[in-house]
């Protein structure tokens, strides 16, 4: 079995000796190459072809932005990770590089250790943990996703949508005014922003998102959503009121739910794996909103969303779910579909303009 190609674009010598070093412990993977600048990375994709790009933000001569922009623009069957040391402070600059078509995004590693210092595998293995793990997420990811925002194109669905038609439908708690809950995890930046700028203004309901995204980033992402798409968005305060034409983020290391017409967070339990967490969002809007409650299952890993969509269907409502020929990462599409019984195959532009 042939390994993975790994090429590493970063200025700095010690991360990409650190990233090289921590790479290189696992062996199904091959540094090919690496560049200081995001010109000559470019300039060296002809040569190396590699099956991963580790790319880093802020470059001489040109940006990581700009090469993915490059890239994709040439080599559009490519996986680019964005790696930078100053996540924090870049995040507008990381969702542009994956609007054009970079697939995710995860802090440098950091490694302490004196000049000369012989490191083992396994301390580096343990340093590493997370970009190891962040690039087998991204080898799942097939090779034509790439450069979503970039094709632009509006996909014909294959399928037409199965509607529940369950005629006991439970209480709804409060008014007719209708909700979409949109839940994606891996790829789900850019394929939300397409998604939103695609539906007509002004919304007749609020819109709430669940991205899985760690602490310190959902603000980022909630004023570049605005900045991308001119809709009013943020990350809701506790007992936030729902108000039409209005898009609401999940905070970060919480589950946004829906009680009457707020929004309130809860902390999730020690055992719960996705945070924060789309079933428990749309559970809380089936039981809320029932035959007016609608969702969206989007690009991601595992099978968050899947039981929420189910429970919306049960209570009457409308389910969605993003096809395949436009999944980032198919996992959550296939497992919300596999449990809704629903085949449905729109693109996010296709979704936007059926809301």
């Amino acid at each position: 079995m042939s390994k993975m190609k790994i090429f590493i674009v970063n200025d700095s010598k010690v991360l990409t000796a650190l990233m090289r070093a921590i790479v290189e412990t696992e062996p199904g993977y091959q540094i090919v190459g690496t560049a200081s600048d995001g010109r000559h990375a470019v300039d060296q994709m002809k040569y190396i072809q590699p099956d991963l790009i580790l790319m880093d933000i802020h470059m001489p001569r040109m940006n990581g932005v700009e090469a993915v922009r490059a890239i994709i623009h040439q080599y559009p069957k490519t996986r680019i990770l964005i790696t930078s040391a100053t996540i924090n402070r870049n995040m507008k600059l990381i969702f542009d590089a994956l609007k054009y078509g970079a697939i995710d995004y995860i802090k440098s590693p950091s490694l302490s250790a004196q000049p000369g210092t012989h490191i083992d595998q396994k301390t580096l293995r343990k340093a590493g943990k997370k970009l190891l793990n962040k690039i087998k997420t991204v080898t799942n990811v097939k090779l034509e996703k790439s450069g979503l925002m970039l094709k632009q194109e509006t996909i014909t669905p294959r399928y037409c949508v199965k509607k529940n038609l369950q005629k006991n439908i439970k209480s709804i708690p409060f008014g007719n005014m209708p909700v979409l809950g949109i839940g994606c995890s891996t790829g789900g930046p850019s394929t939300v922003a397409l998604l939103l700028s695609s539906m007509v203004k002004p919304l007749p309901g609020p819109v709430l998102i669940c991205q899985h995204i760690d602490p310190g980033f959902d603000d980022s992402f909630a004023n570049w959503l605005a900045s991308e798409t001119k809709f009013n968005v943020s990350v809701p305060k506790n007992q936030c009121q729902l108000l039409p034409n209005h898009i609401y983020v999940a905070k970060a290391g919480k589950n946004m739910l829906l009680s009457g017409q707020r929004i309130c967070f809860e902390q999730p339990s020690s055992s719960q794996i996705y945070t924060p967490n789309i079933d428990k969002m749309f559970i809380s809007i089936a039981s809320n909103n029932g035959k007016n409650a609608c969702s969206i299952v989007l690009t991601g890993m595992g099978d968050d969303g899947a039981k929420g969509a189910k429970a919306i269907m049960d209570n009457g409502g409308t389910v969605f779910i993003q096809n395949e020929d436009t999944a980032i990462v198919e996992s959550m599409p296939n497992r919300a579909r596999a449990l809704t019984d629903i085949m449905i195959g729109y693109s996010p532009e296709v979704l936007g303009k059926k809301q």
